[in-house]
């Protein structure tokens, strides 16, 4: 069974990318691209995703926050982050609340 992957990312053209790249590998399924925090929190523990790449950057809650969030609502997901941001203090925040990679 493909990995079920999910896209939280604000920037269309970026999440467009990164749902491409994720088809074109048969191991794999993009379950579903959302453009805030707040959509994926009320929307990923129905979908029940592998992994989330999720980005810091967000309008509204940003990525770190959410992080907390859905890792409490879906302990079993991976969470990668995904950013522009390199303040090792992003990174660090990031796996401190239970990010699985940076």
């Amino acid at each position: 069974m493909a990995a079920r992957i999910a896209i939280v990312e604000d920037t269309e053209t970026i999440a467009d990318e990164l749902e491409r790249v994720i088809k074109t590998d048969p191991d794999l399924t993009c379950i579903g691209k959302f453009g805030s925090a707040e959509l994926a929190i009320r929307k990923l523990p129905a979908l029940m995703p592998d992994l989330c790449i999720l980005d810091i950057g967000l309008p509204g809650m940003n990525g770190i926050a959410a992080l907390k969030i859905l890792r409490k609502k879906l302990p079993q997901m991976k969470i990668v982050v995904f950013t522009v941001f390199e303040d090792s203090e992003y990174i660090i925040d990031a796996i401190q609340n239970g990010a699985s990679g940076y």
